[in-house]
C-alpha cells in the first residue's frame, strides 16, 4: 500500500518529539518510566493542527468482532480533556493547555473547517 507520507522522516519526527517530551519531564524517582510512557500516550492523543485532545486512541473499534455497535471516540470530551491537561500542566507542558484553549474557543465559535476542527461533546 502506497502512502503520501514518507515513513522515515515521519518516524524521525516521532522519535524527536518523544525524546524531547521525556527529557523535558524532569522526574527522577521510581515512577519515571511509567510517567514518561503515560506522557507520551497523552501527547500522542493531541491533534497538533488544532490542539484538540481525542477521547481515546481506539476510535471506532467494534464492541464485539463483527458486531453492529462500535464506539466512536473521535470526539474531545471536555471532562476527560480537563484531566489530561491537568496532568500535562503538572508535568511542565503548558503549550498543550494553550493549544487546547485555542481549539475550544474555535470550536465554540464554529470557526474552522470540517477537516481541521475536532468535534466537541
Amino acid at each position: 500500500m502506497k502512502s503520501g507520507v514518507s515513513l522515515l522522516p515521519a518516524l524521525k519526527i516521532v522519535e524527536n518529539t518523544i525524546g524531547n517530551l521525556v527529557l523535558a519531564a524532569k522526574r527522577a524517582d521510581e515512577y519515571k518510566q511509567i510517567v514518561d510512557r503515560s506522557l507520551v500516550t497523552l501527547k500522542a492523543m493531541t491533534y497538533r493542527p488544532t490542539g484538540g485532545i481525542v477521547a481515546a486512541a481506539t476510535t471506532s473499534l467494534p464492541e464485539d468482532l463483527g458486531g453492529e455497535r462500535n464506539w466512536d471516540y473521535r470526539y474531545c470530551w471536555l471532562r476527560d480533556t480537563a484531566f489530561t491537561l491537568l496532568v500535562l500542566l503538572r508535568a511542565g507542558f503548558p503549550e498543550e493547555a494553550v493549544a487546547w484553549r485555542k481549539w475550544l474557543l474555535r470550536a465554540v465559535a464554529g470557526v474552522g473547517t470540517r477537516d481541521t476542527r475536532a468535534r466537541a461533546r
